[in-house]
């Protein structure tokens, strides 16, 4: 049996790195085995220091999924519809969320953070290219730690060097931009996404991230410091 699971985990972490930013089915069956791990365990014993996620996980706060037909009819100019719009125009499906019996510590973490990855595109202004993909996992790998967007990094810094690689230098100082917003911003594990969907996204950036988003012709955007 052992065995057996390690070639499932070897297929779906090759699967995974050979197609990052599209690889749905490996992304949720490694980020579900992975958040188990002993690793991950010590990782996440160090984030439930933060008194705020501790009480979110205690009342099982924002384990819900994002439903499309409830944000399409918020106000055009809030998070909400934004997030609705990016799904439409990206042609994307909504992250699903798990149903556990118990929802550990490291569960909590695991399904906070995939509930957050498509609402991080839309606030931190990245698209869902390479480029995009990378930046959102190099944020949220700041923040949290977890190896899940640690592998999807490794991944994407592969397909690139194949694809791209007189352009490689390129990827790392995106990387590099996505990594140091992880510290301009509080803990995304701990945002009320629930209530901030139905305010002005230009709200929730200032909130958030503390900043002035330059919006772009793509509608999603770039950031500059509050003088």
């Amino acid at each position: 049996m052992k065995l057996i699971k390690y070639i499932k985990l070897s297929y779906h972490s090759i699967r995974l790195m050979m197609n990052p930013d599209g690889n749905i089915k490996s992304l949720i069956y490694l980020g579900d085995k992975i958040t188990e791990s002993k690793s991950s365990k010590t990782i996440v014993k160090k984030l439930f220091e933060n008194p705020e996620l501790a009480s979110m996980h205690i009342e099982k706060e924002g384990l819900d999924s994002i439903r499309l037909d409830s944000i399409s009819s918020y106000p055009i100019e809030s998070l909400g519809y934004i997030l609705y719009k990016f799904y439409k125009n990206q042609n994307l499906d909504v992250y699903p969320m798990g149903r556990f019996e118990d929802y550990t510590q490291s569960r909590y973490v695991s399904e906070r953070t995939r509930k957050s990855h498509d609402i991080l595109h839309v606030i931190l202004g990245y698209g869902t290219d390479l480029i995009g993909e990378a930046k959102v996992n190099a944020y949220v790998l700041n923040q949290s730690r977890m190896p899940i967007p640690f592998l999807i990094l490794i991944g994407i810094g592969l397909k690139y060097l194949l694809k791209h690689p007189l352009q490689f230098h390129e990827l790392i100082n995106e990387i590099e931009e996505g990594w140091k917003m992880g510290y301009k911003t509080d803990l995304f594990l701990t945002q009320d996404w629930e209530t901030m969907m139905r305010l002005p996204l230009d709200e929730v950036r200032h909130q958030f991230i503390n900043r002035v988003m330059v919006v772009s012709g793509n509608g999603y955007s770039s950031s500059k410091q509050v003088a």
